[in-house]
């Protein structure tokens, strides 16, 4: 589960990190870009979807734009109060709730996805599980997840791990990405054991300097980002994060169906 130290930081920054999507710096370019691929490999509507996560809502609005009926929950009340700000006609069906448990009856949704929250959860088996339970029989599931690469790596290990120490000394309650990433045999089970098919992987947050080059450097990462994204092949070694794209299995009665 997120920690309350997590969600007490995401409620006193709750204004800022919902800023952060329109900056012109490699941080927007990347929110940007997760909402643009998150919406492509859900398509349109109509249908229920549900948004696990949901920060300030706008992924919650695009969709809506897009013919979906939208929920969303999130684990910040500011953040909650954010998006119901900017979906006042939506507000009944977005709620204050933990991944890991929904309220929400089995099978409720066409679609769920989770964008850039399951790295700060100490059991993702159990969030994916959960996030499983609501969807229902061939719905999608669009859910990100760190990717192992040599940048992310050297990110978990090294970066984070002398942050944390310094930070811990300041008092320091951020948000701690947990779980860090799993391999793609990690992901195959962890969606297998959700009772989820694994469709493909779809590498984003392409970056060439390693932190904290990324961050010091703010002009050069934002224009290699840009040129990472044309690596093609590559980009498996460059990206930061990896999408997953997995569909519910059919009932045993829609099974029984297909068979006949």
């Amino acid at each position: 589960m997120i920690s309350d130290g997590a969600v007490g930081y995401f409620d006193r920054s709750a204004e800022r990190w919902d800023e952060l999507y329109d900056g012109p710096d490699q941080l927007g370019l990347w929110l940007r870009h997760r909402t643009a691929v998150a919406i492509r490999l859900l398509g349109d509507g109509p249908g229920a979807v549900l948004d696990a996560g949901m920060g300030a809502g706008r992924l919650v609005a695009e969709l809506e734009c897009r013919g979906w009926t939208a929920w969303g929950v999130d684990g910040s009340p500011r953040m909650v109060e954010l998006a119901r700000a900017r979906l006042p006609q939506a507000a009944a069906r977005l709620a204050v709730a933990r991944v890991e448990q929904l309220p929400f009856g089995d099978e409720s949704f066409d679609a769920v996805v989770s964008v850039g929250v399951l790295q700060f959860l100490a059991d993702i088996g159990a969030a994916t599980r959960e996030l499983a339970r609501v969807l229902r029989p061939e719905g999608r599931a669009v859910l990100t997840l760190g990717n192992r690469s040599p940048n992310r790596l050297w990110l978990e290990r090294v970066v984070a791990p002398a942050g944390r120490m310094v930070r811990s000394g300041l008092r320091f309650d951020g948000p701690r990405r947990v779980s860090g990433s799993p391999s793609r045999a990690q992901i195959k089970a962890l969606v297998a054991g959700a009772g989820l098919e694994l469709q493909r992987f779809e590498y984003v947050d392409l970056t060439a300097l390693p932190a904290p080059l990324d961050r010091l450097l703010p002009g050069p990462a934002l224009r290699l980002s840009r040129l990472a994204e044309g690596l093609g092949p590559l980009r498996r070694l460059a990206a930061m994060h990896l999408f997953v794209l997995a569909q519910k299995a059919a009932g045993p009665e829609r099974r029984a169906v297909s068979s006949a």
